[in-house]
């Protein structure tokens, strides 16, 4: 290979060509044979890419430019992809989706254990590709992460975060508006939450000083429309 890997952190390469999934379903290519996974990129696609993290046996990658636009891109329906690390699928058509799912099934089977299934059936489509998610985990911040584009506000109040993490970065939360694949009622008393916690003046979790009340708020909801809220306190 003769690379060294350190050296790739911070660099762009141009028209760098996806070619599959890694085993944890990231769009991914290779560079001088060194594994690059690529956010919200799909195989086929021809992309610019700047290398923000550089790990021992792989480096993670943002798409700059897109030169060759796979057919399977869609766009995505929520405001928050690409920032958010979620839903890492939701920019991919859903056939194309269920296909390299089946693709991962048989790869489990036939070249990780040495079996070779008689018969496989195709996935059973789901019926809701919006509002599924049955459990919702949010993050208390009393200092919420601003995107590079978006201007930074002094006021303690609109500073405040109770949203998902950045990929990555556990210290850093994005403040939500809403999120299209939990169930609505978790995203109501999300929003009823925060809403509780400012007008009484409830303390949320600051990272860089560990002082702060609220850190945490879980939602989980059962078949059966149970309701379970767990508030994590510092």
């Amino acid at each position: 290979m003769n690379l060294n890997p350190k050296k790739l952190k911070g660099k762009r390469i141009e028209k760098f060509r996806l070619t599959g999934f890694n085993v944890d379903g990231f769009p991914m290519g290779k560079f001088r044979g060194f594994p690059i996974l690529v956010r919200n990129g799909i195989p086929g696609e021809i992309v610019d890419i700047q290398i923000n993290l550089v790990r021992e046996m792989f480096a993670e990658a943002t798409i700059e430019k897109i030169h060759q636009t796979s057919a399977y891109r869609q766009e995505p329906e929520c405001d928050h992809f690409g920032v958010c690390g979620g839903c890492n699928w939701m920019h991919i058509s859903y056939e194309y989706q269920l296909a390299q799912k089946m693709d991962n099934i048989l790869y489990s089977f036939t070249m990780k254990n040495n079996i070779v299934p008689e018969q496989s059936l195709p996935i059973i489509p789901c019926k809701e590709l919006q509002h599924y998610r049955n459990k919702a985990e949010y993050t208390f911040s009393a200092n919420r992460w601003f995107q590079p584009d978006e201007p930074k506000i002094e006021n303690p109040l609109e500073r405040l975060a109770l949203g998902y993490h950045v990929p990555n970065w556990f210290e850093k939360v994005f403040d939500i508006q809403q999120c299209p694949i939990v169930l609505p009622i978790a995203e109501r008393i999300r929003q009823f939450i925060r809403h509780l916690a400012i007008e009484n003046k409830i303390s949320f979790y600051d990272f860089k000083t560990e002082r702060g009340l609220l850190k945490n708020l879980t939602v989980r909801v059962s078949g059966l429309n149970e309701v379970v809220v767990i508030i994590g306190f510092n």
